[in-house]
């Protein structure tokens, strides 16, 4: 539910076109939001509040509507036990040889148990509340839906994504999904929760929110991002002459307030390139962030007649301990020192140009999972700001930097990927800071820029791909049948009998002993095979045994988490995982899973009304060890996931990669960029409004100096060859030759 809180709105005098004038020169009205979260498991739940089961189990199922959905749903219920499911088909063993060992938890005609309302209980299941927002939920067809204007947008219900797969089915997987109405929403979000903190703490300053351009340098993303921004006046951060270059070539679609910032390390041909955007009429602002940097300016500065606004970036004392801390603290690799503050700004009064000094810069990390050090940062930097004020600077800018995080696995906390704060509380944080400051200085406010790129593109894509999944273990018994393992003078047969016996008698009260003998068993029989004295058809038939007591000892898990030691739990998970194979590559689509082992939400397209049976881990295209995706939210090394249909695609979709992977991203194995399709609203859905095709094979080898046209040259002397050999018929050359030529022009991942 949404708790919506009117606010009077507070007079603000602020002078037109003035530096701290509100940029659309109106004055800020906005709601405020509190939105309340549902936690996945009545378990979690109690561990966070340190609430009786009966309390979070009457909070866990708040939505479901009557005592026997709620009975239905519980934890206990989500994968059921072998013993049950054998008593219910009529089976009194629970091994009955290799049949059924390893099953999932559908029936044995591939169906699944009726669920009511099971599309809620997925909507539990990956936390999409938690760090989806209100951009995804999923319908009574079990398929995930999309609101690119957020929860307040049109009457109809959200997009299906399966539908715009449909819609762009000529473009193949792995595919992304680009909403850019969910990056203004978001943007329109951050502008409310600064004028919101505004209007609160009567700041007369103003807000203007800045994209950095490395976030995401996707034209069509730019564009939309201008154009709609406008209004909100967005400006660009540059951090390389390149990214100048691309915010120069957008200034058409920007406001005539926007600012572009110009930081990273610069020579006198950036500093120039700059004064040439200024020339141009750009509110462009250079940040000095090396004490060379500042007789660069001076040098260029001769040779025009309008002159830049000037900042410098601050090395602030605040650090964070997360894995972009040390871009922050005292040996952060950006921004100047108080010694060095101080020489930059004699170096500026002393050839005049201290009064272009407007903008002080700092930055003390991405990703900021806890507020007090925003807090923290703001007090420092505020004290820096207003004793640059004091030495003569007119100012007027200060830019808090990136650092405003988003909760990538929906934990609320202010570790790992997640975050104990939201955009209204960074909104007043940043505000109040700056208010108090300015009243006891008695100084201008100034207008307050963000360069928020995680938070602002983060949501607005999605990265889709099918996926393979494992054969189900009961083809063993198709292949092989039942084993005779009457004479237990054998050695493998006298190991398997007592595995099976270790099997039959798992039970509650010996979980942990059942789960140790097991791992025994499966290591003497490995050991055997090794020896030569088990068949191959005996070594699978341990494997088997092997993975139905952990199943069986699962199943018994499920029903109650809370009651077993977390690391069991957690070791256990890890057993029952197996690997479902995805048309991707890490390393091109989403690299910060494998570099800093980023969590991403992962989860089904479809078939979400149905309760997920298999704990999974990802494994991608490439050849590569480190290709996969085995951290999930929360901890988890595996995903509950849905055993594909042989006669259907299984899709997922990857979230919360909109900033950094794509630009990032690698050509390991010469997998090349994926297929685009940029997605907006209409009344009657949804419109596809751009397509952007992924590299070729071609365009791919082309980057390593492999040039498709003497390839094709390459191919048809050896076609030739052959056929002049007699290898292969002329026919036979012709296709070989065809087949090649033509491969240079597809897509470099899994085709249908």
């Amino acid at each position: 539910p949404t708790i919506e809180i009117s606010k009077p709105t507070i007079s603000m005098p602020r002078g037109p076109g003035s530096r701290f004038a509100h940029p659309n020169g109106t004055q800020p009205t906005s709601t405020m939001r509190i939105r309340s979260r549902t936690i996945c498991t009545f378990s979690c739940l109690r561990k966070r509040r340190n609430v009786p089961d009966d309390a979070a189990r009457k909070e866990t199922t708040r939505g479901l509507r009557n005592d026997e959905e709620k009975e239905r749903w519980m934890p206990k219920a989500r994968l059921r036990c072998l013993q049950d499911r054998r008593r219910k088909n009529g089976t009194t063993c629970r091994c009955n040889g290799i049949e059924g060992i390893g099953e999932s938890a559908s029936t044995h005609d591939g169906s699944f148990p009726e669920q009511s309302n099971g599309y809620a209980q997925s909507a539990l299941t990956y936390d999409i509340e938690g760090w989806g927002g209100e951009y995804f939920t999923v319908n009574e067809k079990g398929n995930l839906t999309i609101r690119p204007l957020g929860e307040h947008g049109p009457e109809y219900e959200g997009v299906e994504i399966i539908d715009l797969l449909e819609s762009v089915h000529d473009m193949k997987m792995p595919l992304v999904l680009r909403f850019p109405e969910i990056l203004l929403h978001r943007l329109r979000e951050l502008q409310n929760c600064f004028d919101a903190a505004i209007e609160r703490y009567e700041y007369q300053g103003s807000y203007q929110a800045v994209f950095p351009i490395k976030c995401n340098h996707d034209n069509g993303l730019l564009q939309d991002l201008m154009a709609g921004g406008k209004v909100n006046h967005v400006g660009l951060e540059v951090g390389s002459r390149p990214e100048l270059l691309i915010a120069i070539s957008m200034s058409a679609l920007a406001s005539k307030q926007s600012v572009v910032i110009c930081n990273g390390y610069k020579d006198e041909t950036y500093i120039e390139t700059a004064f040439q955007a200024a020339q141009l009429g750009m509110n462009v602002i250079i940040v000095l962030e090396h004490p060379e940097e500042a007789i660069h300016v001076v040098e260029v500065s001769s040779k025009y007649d309008r002159m830049p606004d000037l900042g410098v970036r601050a090395r602030l004392n605040a650090k964070h301990n997360g894995h972009w801390g040390s871009t922050s603290g005292e040996k952060s690799k950006f921004g100047l020192g108080p010694v060095e503050i101080l020489s930059v700004v004699k170096q500026l009064k002393e050839k005049d140009l201290l009064s272009h000094l407007a903008l002080l810069h700092f930055h003390i990390g991405s990703q900021i999972p806890s507020i007090s050090l925003i807090k923290e940062a703001m007090r420092e930097a505020s004290h820096i700001y207003s004793e640059l004020y004091r030495l003569g600077a007119p100012m007027g800018y200060i830019d808090v930097g990136g650092g405003l995080a988003i909760d990538y696995d929906g934990q609320s906390t202010n570790f790992g990927s997640a975050i104990n704060y939201n955009m209204q509380n960074y909104a007043n944080d940043v505000v109040a800071s700056l208010q108090d400051i300015c009243l006891q200085r008695f100084i201008p406010p100034p207008r307050i820029l963000s360069e928020s790129g995680r938070a602002l593109a983060s949501h607005h894509s999605i990265l889709v791909f099918d996926v393979r999944g494992p054969k189900s273990k009961t083809d063993l018994t198709h292949t092989f049948g039942k084993l005779d393992l009457s004479d237990e003078s054998i050695p493998s047969h006298f190991l398997l009998k007592n595995f099976e016996a270790v099997y039959e008698a798992v039970e509650p009260n010996n979980m942990q002993e059942s789960l140790n003998d097991a791992r025994q068993f499966v290591g003497e029989a490995r050991s055997l095979f090794k020896l030569g004295v088990m068949s191959l058809e005996e070594r699978a038939y341990a494997e088997s045994l092997y993975d139905a007591c952990c199943e069986a000892v699962h199943n018994l898990v499920a029903q109650d988490a809370s009651k077993n030691p977390q690391d069991f739990v957690s070791a256990l998970s890890g057993e029952m995982s197996v690997w479902y194979h995805a048309n991707l590559s890490i390393f091109r689509s989403a690299p910060d899973a494998w570099a800093i082992q980023q969590i991403f939400p992962v989860m089904p397209m479809q078939r979400l009304h149905e309760p997920p049976v298999v704990s999974a881990a990802l494994a991608d295209l490439t050849c590569d060890s480190d290709g996969k995706i085995d951290n999930f939210a929360g901890g988890g090394r595996s995903l509950p996931l849905h055993l594909p249909h042989p006669d259907s695609k299984y899709i997922l979709g990857l979230f919360l990669g909109g900033v950094y992977q794509e630009v990032m991203g690698s050509n390991h194995n010469m997998f090349g960029t994926t297929n685009v399709a940029h997605i907006t609203t209409a009344p009657e859905g949804f419109r596809i409004k751009r397509l952007v095709r992924g590299q070729s094979i071609g365009e791919v080898l082309r980057t390593c100096q492999h040039h498709p046209e003497d390839m094709r040259s390459a191919f048809a002397t050896m076609v030739e060859e052959a056929v002049a050999s007699g290898r292969l018929s002329p026919l036979q050359g012709t296709e070989v030759l065809r087949h090649l030529s033509s491969s240079l022009d597809s897509y470099t991942y899994l085709q249908p």
